[in-house]
């Protein structure tokens, strides 16, 4: 996958299929426009990814919103769909454009878009005039195909990145992982902890988590993780380890059911599945040792029940 900054960096002349959103997520609904581009792409077309590097629209000065995906996650996740180029645009460098424009100049002729895919409820251009029904009204006399794919809806409420991660952020994990197709994404590097799990028989994979990341409460969390080329099933604390740590800084660390080698310094992706218990504190570490060996048993269990 080939990743621009600016629209204008990429090479024209290339008849596309291009998608356009901010692809917080990748939820269900981000997927199907992942399925509608792939199959675009089996037809020899290019496939493009139209997002935007930061916050759209964000008043100055203001505190950022956290995310679901990270950059590095959103890029590696959408790598995963099959995408030739993904542009991270900044969303200065083409607000003003009318929407015709924006159609015409970046879509069409540089991108070379022969099919366009996007959600009933995308906006583009100046003072976002653009909708889905100019995109589909223009298609004939600009010469593309516009694909606008419905919203999906989930116990009653339409799919979307605010739902997710209000899920997220309520803790409803189990519920968040279904919409986002397998789990909650945290990804990272691994990197030296305390030591204290091997000493406990649990060794743990730590990983130091970004600023802008949004977590889920403070927990124990089933997971699913993909580390040294293969998948593993595991356990993953998000907190701050208040028994042996009062530092107070977030992070998550992993115990695979299936312990591996030692995988310092390498990048891990860790899927939070379903809410396991609180964060607590222990009086000591014999009762944080029970505490793990609970975990372990009760996350093998709903494995088992799930099977």
């Amino acid at each position: 996958m080939r990743i621009y900054a600016d629209y204008r960096e990429v090479p024209e002349g290339i008849p596309s299929a291009v998608t356009l959103g901010k692809f917080d997520g990748l939820h269900l609904g981000h997927r199907l426009l992942m399925d509608r581009l792939r199959a675009a792409g089996a037809q020899g077309l290019r496939t493009v990814v139209f997002t935007f590097a930061g916050p759209v629209g964000a008043a100055a000065g203001a505190a950022p919103v956290p995310v679901l995906l990270t950059r590095e996650e959103r890029r590696l996740l959408l790598e995963d769909c099959g995408v030739d180029v993904l542009i991270e645009q900044n969303f200065a460098a083409v607000r003003d454009l009318e929407a015709e424009d924006f159609l015409a100049c970046v879509l069409k002729q540089r991108l070379g878009a022969e099919r366009i895919i996007c959600g009933e409820d995308f906006r583009f251009g100046k003072r976002r005039a653009g909708d889905a029904a100019m995109l589909e009204r223009l298609a004939e006399p600009m010469a593309y195909a516009a694909e606008v794919c419905e919203k999906l809806r989930d116990e009653g409420e339409e799919v979307s990145s605010t739902l997710v991660r209000r899920l997220v952020a309520e803790g409803q994990i189990e519920r968040a992982a279904r919409l986002l197709d397998g789990g909650y994404p945290v990804f990272g590097t691994v990197v030296h902890g305390t030591r204290l799990g091997h000493v406990l028989g649990t060794p743990t994979l730590n990983q130091i988590l970004p600023s802008d990341k949004l977590l889920p409460p403070n927990g124990v969390y089933l997971s699913r993780v993909y580390a040294d080329g293969a998948w593993h099933r595991g356990i993953t604390n998000i907190g701050t380890k208040p028994t042996v740590s009062g530092e107070g800084r977030r992070g998550a660390e992993t115990h695979l059911l299936d312990p591996v080698g030692e995988l310092y310094g390498q990048e891990i992706r860790v899927y939070l599945q379903a809410f396991l218990r609180p964060e607590q504190k222990f009086a000591d570490m014999e009762s944080l040792a029970a505490q793990i060996r609970w975990d372990i048993r009760a996350a093998q269990a709903m494995l088992e029940k799930a099977d």
